[in-house]
């Protein structure tokens, strides 16, 4: 999904949920987003990306991401308007309601529509923002 209006909600989403706890973490263009605990003080752009590469891999590879896996009760409401849904350690997709055509979509439909993304992501592996506040400083 290239739709920088939805990407900029996704950011604000993660930012606010990460904020205190979870410095380091990269975001890719259907909403994946993988949460890193870096292994080096003070790790580059680089680094974390290519270590979220890895756990795009890694999940590949887990049956959890298929569509016929519906595990009730995973999917997180963060509001009205937006859901989180985990895949596993450090992986998470963040939807909005802009991405449906239903005003009020099924928590069944919004899983769906995350594991697609999911998929999509890796496949792709494409990045659209990348964390790395050490310190207040912030790589883009």
């Amino acid at each position: 999904m290239n739709n920088p209006v939805i990407h900029e909600q996704w950011l604000t989403t993660i930012s606010k949920l990460t904020a205190e706890h979870y410095p380091h973490w990269v975001l890719f263009q259907n909403g994946s987003c993988v949460i890193l605990e870096a292994e080096k003080e003070d790790p580059t752009t680089d680094d974390l990306a290519e270590m979220a590469i890895e756990v795009l891999k890694e999940q590949a590879s887990r049956p959890v991401l298929s569509v016929h896996a519906y595990p009730e009760g995973q999917l997180i409401a963060l509001d009205e308007q937006s859901w989180l849904l985990p895949a596993g350690e450090g992986l998470y997709t963040v939807l909005k309601l802009g991405e449906f055509q239903e005003e009020a979509p099924s928590e069944f439909a919004i899983w769906v529509k995350a594991r697609q993304k999911q998929r999509l992501d890796l496949e792709q592996a494409t990045i659209i923002y990348v964390n790395c506040s050490q310190k207040n400083r912030y790589c883009s």
